[in-house]
């Protein structure tokens, strides 16, 4: 044999030496040694800052569960939608949980300024111009029993804001 065979085998040979080492170090190291997964150390945070102890990824599973099982046609679409309001009921009351206690994430917390900002905005807008969004499309349309131009929806808010005045006028009399 000639020299570049035996190095050849040697280095073959410490190779996979190293590569045995190494699987069978994989199987063989405490749990102590791995690192948490970054998915373990979400569920952790959501079932320390859930007071309920249902997180929302647990949520969001059983509602893809659920629209899954509609779209095969395992339950019909009456129980799909009772199901998929529960589900999202009880996420929002997550959110809300999280919101008001302070543990909301910085996203959540944004969107609820928005929210609120878009309240005020739509308040003080309605205040100076006498006109509102209609709730099905967001097209403008005036106060009063006058439905939507756009979609033809009459607004319930007007409808009890008209009523209002007119029960207080006949209590004076």
């Amino acid at each position: 044999m000639d020299g570049e065979t035996i190095i050849a085998i040697l280095m073959g040979g410490a190779l996979a030496g190293f590569s045995l080492f190494m699987v069978a170090y994989s199987f063989f190291r405490g749990e102590s040694d791995r690192a948490p997964s970054p998915e373990s150390s979400e569920e952790s945070n959501d079932s320390e800052s859930d007071a309920v102890g249902v997180g929302l990824e647990s949520i969001y599973d059983s509602i893809d569960t659920l629209d899954l099982d509609f779209q095969l046609g395992n339950i019909p679409a009456d129980q799909y939608r009772e199901e998929l309001l529960a589900y999202r009921l009880e996420a929002a009351a997550i959110i809300r949980e999280r919101i008001e206690s302070g543990n909301a994430p910085p996203e959540l917390l944004l969107e609820q300024d928005v929210m609120d900002a878009r309240a005020t905005l739509s308040s003080l807008q309605v205040a100076e111009t006498g006109w509102r969004s209609c709730p099905e499309c967001d097209a403008p349309i005036p106060f009063g029993d006058v439905p939507c131009p756009h979609c033809g929806a009459r607004p319930e808010a007007d409808r009890t804001e008209a009523t209002i005045p007119s029960t207080e006028s006949a209590r004076q009399e």
